[in-house]
């Protein structure tokens, strides 16, 4: 489930009268840790393409006909 969902935005709390200060308080704590998580997310995608460029420069294409004998 995306953390977007789990989590709703403060504007949301408020507008159901969500007063209770330590109720806020921790949601905006959450919301402000989701930044966190979506830039190691951000992080991780970078990281996993430049990993991914360097196999496949490594990778060697073959073309296999229909009748080619092949190790399987």
């Amino acid at each position: 489930m995306p953390l977007e969902i789990e989590i709703p935005s403060l504007r949301i709390a408020l507008q159901y009268y969500i007063i209770d200060e330590a109720v806020c308080q921790t949601r905006l704590d959450q919301l402000l840790l989701l930044d966190v998580r979506v830039n190691a997310l951000e992080h991780l995608r970078t990281y996993q393409n430049c990993i991914k460029r360097a196999f496949d420069k490594k990778v060697k294409i073959h073309e296999f006909n229909i009748g080619d004998l092949v190790l399987k």
